[in-house]
C-alpha cells in the first residue's frame, strides 16, 4: 500500500493505493485521518488503523481506477 494526497471537491484527502487502484483513507476507516497532516498528527495508531484496514483486497474490491484520481504533493506545507 502507498499512501498519497488527491484533490476533490472539498480539498486535499488522503488515499491509499494497492496496484492501480485507491481508495479514500475515510471510506476504509470511517473517523480516522482524512488527509496527510492529519495522518502524521495520529501517529503510528493512524497509521496501523489505516495499514489494518487499506488491504488490497478493499482495494481491489472498492477501490477506483488510478487514473482517476487527482494526485497532490504529499504534504501541502513540508517543513
Amino acid at each position: 500500500m502507498r499512501l498519497v494526497s488527491r484533490q476533490t471537491a472539498r480539498g486535499a484527502t488522503l488515499a491509499a493505493i494497492d496496484a492501480d487502484r485507491w481508495i479514500d483513507a475515510d471510506d476504509a476507516v470511517p473517523g480516522g485521518p482524512a488527509t496527510m497532516t492529519e495522518l502524521i498528527e495520529a501517529g503510528v495508531a493512524g497509521l496501523a488503523s489505516l495499514r489494518d484496514a487499506a488491504t488490497p483486497a478493499l482495494i481491489a474490491e472498492r477501490g477506483r481506477p488510478l487514473d482517476e484520481a487527482e494526485l497532490l504533493a504529499p504534504l501541502p506545507r513540508p517543513g
